[in-house]
């Protein structure tokens, strides 16, 4: 579907998300994990869980102990990391063609 009339007609023509823009957005994610291990860190849940997630917070809780889903969330923030850094290295790195 085309939004404006410059737009092309097949989705070839369409600009895909530079490695930049990839490195920003995990960039994002990372930031937002780690906002989620202070306030769990901070303010810890406990049990009992309920909602969607509660499985995954009663396996934390269960597994790494009262600071189980603070350690959880830092994981996330460091594996969103890594892939911010490595598309971030791949936007750097010369092009070839």
């Amino acid at each position: 579907m085309k939004l404006t009339r410059h737009e092309p007609d097949h989705p070839q023509g369409k600009r895909a998300f530079t490695p930049k823009e990839k490195a920003l957005v995990w960039l994002g994610l990372a930031a937002c994990a780690v906002m989620g291990a202070v306030v769990e860190a901070l303010q810890p849940s406990l049990p009992p869980f309920t909602g969607r997630w509660a499985w995954l917070h009663a396996w934390a809780h269960g597994a790494l102990g009262v600071q189980g889903l603070a350690v959880l969330f830092a994981g996330m923030a460091a594996a969103c990391g890594i892939a911010a850094l490595a598309y971030w290295l791949q936007s750097r790195a010369p092009r070839v063609r």
